[in-house]
C-alpha cells in the first residue's frame, strides 16, 4: 500500500491512499463483495418475510381445525414426505381447506390444529405453529447474516506470506510516503 500526500488548498492535507491488486486478489475481492451482495439480499429478504409473517399472526382470525387427510409426496431422491390438508370452518360458516406449507410430522388424520386464515381472504391460512411459520425466515436471515459476517471478515483479514505460512511483515514505519510536493 503506498500513501502519497497532497496538499490541497488551504491549510488542509489530502492523504490519498492507493493499493496495486494482482489481478487473482481482485477476483477474490471481487467474489467476497459478491457474496456480501447476495448476503444482504437473503436477509432483506429474510426480514421481509418475517414481517409479513408476523403481521399476518396479529392480523389472522384464530380457529381450529381438523386434520382431513396427509398428502404424500416423494423427492428426486426417493424421500417420502407427507402435508397436512386441513379443514375448518370460517367465520361466515363456510368449511375452507387448505394444504399446510412443507412437510409438517407430528400430526394425524382426524387431530385438532390451531389455524390461522386472514379475515379477508380465508383461503389464505396456516397452521398456528411458531416453527412452520417462522423458520424460512429464519433460514434466509441466518445464511445472509452468515454469509455477510465470513465475506466480510475475510476481505479484512491479513494477506499470509504463502511460503511460509506467515504474516507479511509491515513496513517499518508503518507507511511508504513519497515525498510532498508543494505547490507553486
Amino acid at each position: 500500500m503506498r500513501r502519497r500526500l497532497f496538499y490541497g488548498t488551504g491549510n488542509f492535507v489530502r492523504i490519498s491512499t492507493t493499493t496495486t491488486l494482482s489481478p487473482d486478489s481482485r477476483f477474490f475481492v471481487y467474489l467476497g463483495l459478491g457474496f456480501v451482495l447476495v448476503g444482504i439480499i437473503l436477509t432483506v429478504i429474510g426480514v421481509l418475510w418475517w414481517q409479513n409473517v408476523r403481521h399476518f399472526v396479529q392480523t389472522a382470525e384464530r380457529t381450529e381445525g381438523t386434520v382431513i387427510k396427509m398428502i404424500e409426496s416423494r423427492s428426486r431422491r426417493g424421500n417420502t414426505t407427507y402435508s397436512p390438508v386441513v379443514e375448518f370452518t370460517d367465520q361466515q360458516g363456510l368449511r375452507r381447506e387448505f394444504r399446510a406449507r412443507g412437510s409438517i410430522s407430528g400430526y394425524s388424520v382426524g387431530g385438532k390444529v390451531p389455524v390461522l386464515y386472514d379475515r379477508e381472504r380465508p383461503d389464505s391460512a396456516a397452521i398456528d405453529d411458531w416453527f412452520d411459520l417462522h423458520f424460512a425466515p429464519l433460514v434466509f436471515c441466518v445464511i445472509g447474516v452468515g454469509f455477510i459476517f465470513v465475506m466480510v471478515g475475510s476481505l479484512f483479514k491479513r494477506p499470509k506470506n504463502r511460503e511460509k505460512g506467515e504474516e507479511e511483515p509491515a513496513p517499518e514505519n508503518g507507511t511508504e510516503e513519497e515525498p510532498a510536493a508543494m505547490p507553486e
